[in-house]
């Protein structure tokens, strides 16, 4: 059996990295913006309205695309998910609006090739890495953001919120090593990391949610 909670063994760019080094990337069409921080695309049918930080890109910069500009929406854990100009490579790195989290649809691809008990422990190891490193990024963003709302009393609070919740979450990891460490079957060692990885996830959507503007 594998061990109960075994694991798999983040500076953020402004522009974009090279498309071979994306985890995962999707191409989509610009449809329109709205200042300050909305991008609508297209992907087919459905649309997706975005909520970005525009850092390698300014708004000005996508305010300028013609609609139905070829985009791509790309993930890798040092930038988290982005669209990316294809023309010029820089990119806008997006908060929300995603119909599905990349990582998530990491993880599935991985689910599905997976043959064993082990494979699925792995797989759910990967998310949770991704994941906390998700989480680093934006409790980095946030630390290190120029928002004149999110001033000095703001960081040294949130400072001290990340510090209780890490706490929380290594609490958590011990109550299910307890609840699910002690229980015969290979079922167990699935659905602990399950909910372990559920932890960084959850934290990492609450901190982009913070650096959203509305």
């Amino acid at each position: 059996m594998v061990p109960l909670l075994a694991m798999c063994a983040v500076s953020f760019a402004g522009h974009a990295a090279a498309s071979d080094t994306w985890a995962w990337q999707q191409s989509v069409q610009f449809e329109a913006d709205h200042d300050p921080s909305r991008v609508i695309v297209r992907d087919g049918a459905d649309t997706m309205n975005l909520e970005v930080m525009y850092d390698g890109l300014t708004w000005k910069q996508v305010d300028a695309w013609p609609k139905g500009k070829p985009l791509r929406l790309a993930y890798a854990e040092k930038t988290g998910t982005v669209l990316v100009d294809p023309v010029s490579g820089k990119s806008v790195t997006v908060l929300d609006g995603l119909k599905t989290q990349p990582i998530d649809r990491l993880l599935d691809v991985c689910l599905k090739k997976a043959v064993s008990t082990r494979d699925i422990v792995a797989c759910y190891g990967e998310g949770y890495h991704r994941w906390d490193a998700q989480m680093n990024l934006w409790y980095r963003r946030f630390m290190a953001s120029k928002d004149p709302d999110i001033d000095a009393k703001a960081k040294q609070s949130m400072r001290v919120a990340q510090r209780q919740w890490l706490h929380y979450r290594d609490a958590q990891f011990d109550a299910l090593s307890d609840l699910y460490g002690h229980r015969s079957g290979t079922i167990w060692p699935v659905i602990a990391m399950h909910k372990r990885l559920a932890l960084p996830r959850a934290r990492a959507l609450a901190l982009a949610s913070y650096l959203q503007a509305f």
